[in-house]
């Protein structure tokens, strides 16, 4: 495992890398074997074009490293796996069912332990855990990150007992270190930035469950927004309906009244946080709670989302307390926003940046308790209707 002397140089190099090329150079020379066995070990045919990628995509984000939120290493660590992600989404497309692309490299790490002649019973154990839990062990005895380098990379947190185990949302969680919220979301921020832009499809759909403390339970709700935003098609329980009108997104005190003003938000994290706190109408919808509607909702273009992430990780007070399933069962990575008048939830695939949940507990008033929860089952660009 690299010394405190080789971390800090790690750090240093990447630091001045922002300004000096020559030094991320350097940086190349001494890190590509330790991300090169990382990518061979998983996607063993492609890991000299996947460190390539890597090394790509990281000095075109150099500028974004901090290191009070984490090491250099592990920051390229997160760079390389979010490369490897995009790589065996692309790979497992043809022979995934239901559309679900293969994303968790256990067949060839399985087939390396089979070559090593490992005893069955070490085997059988590792293809048991949950892929993160598994991702993380590997991360440690393999690539040899510390157990905080690969907990942050895979999006999860260490607690006291070393272990994280997915929870129902809202179930409490031990003590998380103070970093974690940061380092976490400029990973997934990163994960983003990456994702395929919006198509020119005429709709963007968004299929979603809504549920609120004291009303029955209504089904899932299908929602086509066109271009123009001037109709929206809505559908539930089989029936269609179209629904002229002026609709829009809301961020502080602005409408976003069409897909282009959507994309054309700013993507200085520090300006939308301005925007998002300058309404007087949402003092009673945090930052964080907007940011979520938005992320989960909208067809905003991959670089307003990665500034969305980031906006959020700059709101004072947010934590990050780990794995939970959303309302439809999914596992994804909570976190959490105590405003003035509410306990705000978001609900995170950590592997694909996905929104999937958020939640709202109001914390003052008569409407103390009560929990307002929105589920999204899918978002995406439509042609048709159904």
């Amino acid at each position: 495992m690299e010394s405190n002397d080789e971390h800090g140089r790690s750090d240093a190099l990447l630091k001045r890398a922002a300004r000096d090329p020559d030094a991320f150079t350097v940086l190349v020379e001494e890190v590509s074997p330790a991300l090169h066995g990382y990518l061979a070990r998983r996607a063993p045919g492609a890991a000299d074009d996947l460190l390539a990628e890597a090394w790509l995509q990281a000095f075109a984000a150099r500028r974004t490293f901090d290191a009070s939120r984490g090491s250099a290493r592990g920051w390229l660590f997160g760079v390389a796996r979010h490369v490897l992600a995009g790589h065996l989404r692309r790979a497992g497309q043809a022979v995934a069912v239901a559309g679900e692309a293969v994303v968790d490299p256990w067949q060839a790490v399985d087939q390396r332990l089979d070559a090593a002649a490992l005893a069955p019973e070490l085997r059988r154990a590792l293809a048991g855990l949950a892929g993160e839990e598994r991702e993380l062990l590997l991360l440690v005895s393999w690539e040899e990150l510390t157990p905080t380098e690969a907990a942050a990379m895979v999006g999860i947190t260490l607690h006291d007992t070393g272990t994280e185990t997915a929870r129902p949302a809202g179930e409490p969680s031990g003590p998380v270190r103070a970093e974690s919220a940061a380092v976490f979301l400029e990973r997934i921020a990163q994960v983003a930035h990456t994702r395929p832009a919006t198509t020119d499809a005429r709709y963007w759909k968004v299929r979603a469950e809504s549920s609120y403390t004291g009303v029955k339970p209504r089904p899932a709700v299908e929602t086509y927004f066109d271009r123009s935003m001037d109709l929206a098609v809505i559908v539930t329980d089989g029936r269609t309906h179209r629904k002229p009108g002026d609709f829009s997104w809301r961020l502080g005190p602005g409408k976003l009244e069409s897909w282009e003003a959507l994309n054309r938000l700013p993507t200085d994290p520090a300006k939308l946080v301005a925007l998002m706190n300058s309404s007087r109408e949402y003092g009673g919808q945090s930052a964080f709670l907007q940011a979520g509607t938005l992320l989960g909702s909208t067809p905003a273009r991959p670089e307003v989302r990665a500034a969305l992430y980031r906006a959020v990780a700059r709101l004072d007070g947010v934590t990050l307390t780990g794995p939970v399933r959303d309302g439809a069962g999914r596992t994804g990575t909570e976190l959490v926003f105590r405003g003035a008048v509410a306990t705000d939830h978001l609900v995170v695939a950590p592997r694909t940046g996905v929104l999937l949940e958020t939640r709202s507990v109001t914390t003052k008033g008569s409407e103390r308790g009560k929990v307002r929860r929105t589920t999204y089952l899918s978002s995406g660009p439509a042609d048709r209707i159904g």
